[in-house]
């Protein structure tokens, strides 16, 4: 997966210079933990509602767009 993390393979809606700043830095992410500090960072994702706008802003969750990047590479079905 880091072999590929950052760099264009073609494909426009793929090769947007967000998406490989996001691939870059999930790279980084990867190259500078630990396996088992990975797999403990997904050891517990809640998927949270929140209904009002206010409570939204101020509100954050665990899975980021770097974890469901990571999540959708690996294959699982991760919403973002």
């Amino acid at each position: 997966m880091k072999a590929v993390l950052g760099a264009p393979n073609g494909d426009p809606a793929h090769d947007t210079a967000k998406n490989l700043d996001l691939e870059k830095k999930l790279k980084t992410w990867l190259e500078n933990t630990p396996v088992y500090l990975v797999l403990q960072w997904f050891d517990a994702i809640e998927d949270i509602s929140v209904s009002s706008e206010l409570a939204r802003k101020r509100w954050s969750t665990e899975l980021t767009t770097r974890d469901v990047l990571f999540l959708n590479y690996l294959g699982v079905n991760a919403r973002g």
